[in-house]
């Protein structure tokens, strides 16, 4: 699991200039890094916490706006945040 800490850095990092990220017309996106060795696709729903992550949203708020936004319970949407910061970790750890 991840801390507080750790979500507060990959906000930052969003917010670095170092990752580049695009919402597309059918509301997924993608992620590049700067160096454009790397390249992640994402659906609608990680887009959607991509942008909330960035705006300096923390781990209970990114679950909050999943459970408003796509009327998912509580325990699915934590699950699912969690799932999804440990794959974008993963994306951005050698950055």
């Amino acid at each position: 699991m991840l801390s507080d800490v750790d979500v507060g850095r990959l906000g930052a990092l969003l917010r670095s200039g170092r990752i580049i990220r695009t919402r597309l017309a059918d509301q997924s996106g993608v992620m590049v890094d700067t160096a454009g060795t790397r390249m992640l696709s994402l659906n609608e729903t990680g887009m959607f916490l991509v942008e909330a992550l960035a705006s300096g949203a923390g781990l209970d708020a990114l679950v909050e706006r999943l459970v408003r936004e796509f009327r998912v319970s509580e325990p699915t949407a934590r699950q699912d945040v969690e799932r999804f910061l440990g794959e974008l970790m993963g994306f951005v750890s050698n950055l």
